[in-house]
């Protein structure tokens, strides 16, 4: 049964403003163990958690990045990536980093894939 939204991020806030967490797995199975608490059938997947998560206020999600392919949108949030551009010194232009302004995504000299994402609550 699918979980309403509200009930995740109270779900979500509660679990961060005791610890933080290193990964969204993990995030994922402590909101889970919360919403089976109440004997509910509530269930919810790791990316619906972490798009959940950042409508939180107050809460920040760093992702740590790997090796890999440069990707057309933000993977984290699905949101808008913006570019930084290097010159080369054959004066040709790179892309050097890429950022997202929503959920503060940053991919840098290669690395462009998410690794984990670790969740603090400020």
């Amino acid at each position: 049964m699918k979980a309403p939204d509200d009930i995740v991020k109270l779900a979500i806030r509660e679990t961060l403003s005791r610890q933080n967490i290193r990964s969204q797995r993990e995030l994922a199975e402590i909101v889970n163990k919360w919403l089976k608490h109440g004997n509910t059938g509530y269930a919810i997947s790791e990316r619906r958690i972490r798009k959940l998560a950042l409508e939180i206020s107050g809460l920040r999600i760093m992702p740590r990045t790997k090796k890999g392919r440069m990707p057309a949108q933000c993977p984290a949030c699905s949101g808008e990536l913006k570019r930084t551009y290097t010159k080369t010194l054959k004066g040709s232009s790179i892309v050097s980093e890429l950022y997202c302004a929503r959920c503060g995504y940053r991919g840098k000299q290669g690395r462009w894939l998410p690794r984990n994402y670790e969740f603090t609550l400020r």
